[in-house]
């Protein structure tokens, strides 16, 4: 992506139901984050749906003063881990008590454990609560009902089964989504123009984008 690009300074997006690929410009150092599918909620002020699948910038998400925050602060950054302490900083002063964290939490550990072959109506009578309110938490933490999250992780499963060689790897279970609210993890890295991975549909994702970087 460009620097004309809308994307370019940082963005952010809910948990996929398609893949999206975004690519940065040569020589740019960046910095981002995936959480697990409920880890973006706690710091959004919008239902986590109304990310899914629609990438948002940083200035969308929390104002420009946070946009330049998080691009020029960064950038005089002298190596990964202070760039990665700044973002951190920048997170936990953004973290908010969001509403049935606890529910979708607990009940998406039950969904990837069984890699998705839980019964949703299992799911729903061990929490105590009515499908109704499980389907509106999962919607606006992660941005998706849990049987739509249950069918990503059964989709992750069998395509990890599949070898290219024709033979089958003998695992069952999806890739993990990468981290948790409690203790973020990132990434920095160098990429040349198009060289980022898709992102997955098994996890919220959020990246930064700062001045490019010295040679």
């Amino acid at each position: 992506m460009g620097r004309e690009d809308p994307y370019a300074d940082g963005v952010a997006i809910s948990t996929l139901t398609r893949a999206l690929q975004f690519g940065y410009p040569a020589r740019t150092r960046s910095v981002g984050v995936h959480f697990k599918p409920w880890g973006l909620a706690p710091f959004l002020a919008l239902p986590a749906a109304e990310l899914r699948d629609r990438p948002v910038t940083v200035e969308q998400l929390w104002g420009r003063p946070a946009a330049a925050e998080l691009t020029e602060r960064p950038a005089a950054a002298a190596g990964p881990r202070q760039m990665l302490a700044l973002l951190e900083r920048a997170l936990l002063r953004r973290l908010r008590e969001t509403a049935g964290l606890d529910l979708v939490r607990d009940t998406t550990g039950v969904i990837a454990a069984s890699a998705g072959a839980v019964a949703i109506g299992e799911l729903q009578t061990a929490a105590g609560v009515s499908s109704t309110l499980l389907a509106r938490r999962f919607k606006e933490v992660v941005g998706m009902t849990p049987k739509r999250l249950a069918r990503v992780y059964r989709f992750a499963a069998t395509v990890s089964e599949i070898d290219p060689s024709g033979r089958s790897t003998g695992s069952s279970s999806p890739p993990a989504p990468a981290t948790t609210t409690r203790r973020t993890s990132a990434t920095t890295s160098g990429r040349s123009r198009g060289s980022s991975p898709p992102a997955t549909s098994m996890s919220a994702a959020a990246s930064w984008t700062s001045t490019p970087a010295t040679p």
